[in-house]
């Protein structure tokens, strides 16, 4: 079994705390070496619940980790990819996150998400 592609119009909305489309966490931690994770769950019509961990900790490998859950089973997923593709998304996270600051508008990383995890995805398949 393999991980699918996903777009925002799969994201389920249940209008309940929790259940969100998206949320999103970011833990940064230099105490000993650097690690910054990235957090993330959702649920998608037809594949269940995704809890996706991006993971970087000061090598040239980065590792996303997902959980799914998709009725009464769960399915585990580790792929190693480049640390530039953290890089690059890690930025563009931080970026989004500071206009948001700037302005009224929530921070909604949807978009950001979906697409740092599709672009692992292609780089596997």
């Amino acid at each position: 079994m393999k991980l699918p592609q996903i777009t925002s119009k799969q994201l389920i909305y249940k209008n309940i705390y929790g259940y969100d489309r998206l949320y999103s966490k970011l833990i940064l931690s230099d105490t000993d070496w650097m690690n910054y994770i990235l957090k993330a769950v959702f649920t998608v019509r037809k594949h269940g619940r995704f809890y996706v961990t991006f993971e970087f900790f000061g090598a040239q490998i980065s590792v996303m980790k997902v959980r799914q859950k998709k009725r009464h089973h769960t399915y585990k997923f580790e792929y190693e990819f480049s640390a530039e593709i953290f890089q690059k998304n890690i930025i563009r996270y931080f970026t989004a996150q500071i206009v948001a600051w700037q302005n009224d508008s929530v921070f909604n990383a949807e978009h950001l998400i979906l697409d740092f995890y599709n672009q692992v995805i292609k780089q596997h398949f």
